[in-house]
């Protein structure tokens, strides 16, 4: 178990792998304090690589102490573009996003 680290030093030594997994994470923790849950009673726990998704980068899971023990309330996985690059294979549509430019370019 890791105490006494940030989350912006947990994702600096990738332990956690990107910004958008912390932020949801810190999120996560002050909804849960917000309804009351004491902080001890919260942790995020990281999956090994053989309870992860094959289309998973990453998976952690919100975790309470509750009178079962600790119980997983929430996950959170980094599941990259798998959903939408499968998505985009089968139906020959292109799923990206673009904003316009100020001045159009022809690459």
């Amino acid at each position: 178990m890791i105490e006494g680290m940030t989350l912006k030093e947990a994702v600096e030594t990738k332990l956690i792998g990107n910004q958008t997994i912390a932020y949801f994470m810190a999120r996560t923790y002050i909804f849960l304090t917000d309804l009351g849950i004491y902080p001890e009673a919260i942790r995020f726990r990281q999956h090994r690589s053989n309870e992860m998704a094959h289309y998973a980068n990453e998976c952690w899971d919100g975790e309470i102490e509750c009178s079962y023990g600790w119980i997983e309330v929430c996950g959170h996985s980094d599941r990259s573009c798998f959903d939408l690059s499968r998505h985009a294979a089968k139906t020959k549509v292109e799923l990206v996003a673009a904003r316009p430019l100020k001045t159009p370019m022809k690459v």
